[in-house]
């Protein structure tokens, strides 16, 4: 099941590419990208429309710009953007497309055991 997110903030954004992006789904959405030469690491944070049960999370990265790792965080709606409020669930790490040459893009499912239960605003 597709859950409805809002992307709350990103911590930073190439001009072209906002992270408000994510928030459209269209084939013409053109998704969210940190500017070149950015400080690591990155934040994105997503809010849920309601609380919900989660046990995979679909990831789409460009098959040019791909991220080396991703961690992921889960908090409730009292965490806020506190970091100290946000239990780590673990990190996931990028295929750098070497075999594959760069032409296909890495979408990613990871499996979430236990699957947190993520509360919403």
């Amino acid at each position: 099941m597709k859950l409805s997110y809002t992307v709350l903030s990103a911590s930073d954004a190439d001009p072209d590419y906002p992270e408000t992006e994510l928030n459209a789904h269209s084939p013409h959405t053109r998704g969210w990208q940190t500017p070149r030469f950015c400080q690591y690491p990155q934040q994105l944070v997503i809010e849920l429309a309601k609380t919900a049960i989660i046990s995979q999370i679909q990831l789409l990265s460009h098959q040019h710009k791909i991220a080396s790792r991703v961690e992921l965080f889960v908090g409730s709606d009292r965490a806020g953007l506190e970091t100290n409020l946000w239990t780590r669930l673990g990190y996931m790490s990028l295929d750098t497309n070497e075999r594959s040459q760069p032409t296909s893009a890495n979408l990613l499912f990871p499996v979430l055991k236990p699957a947190p239960q993520v509360s919403s605003a």
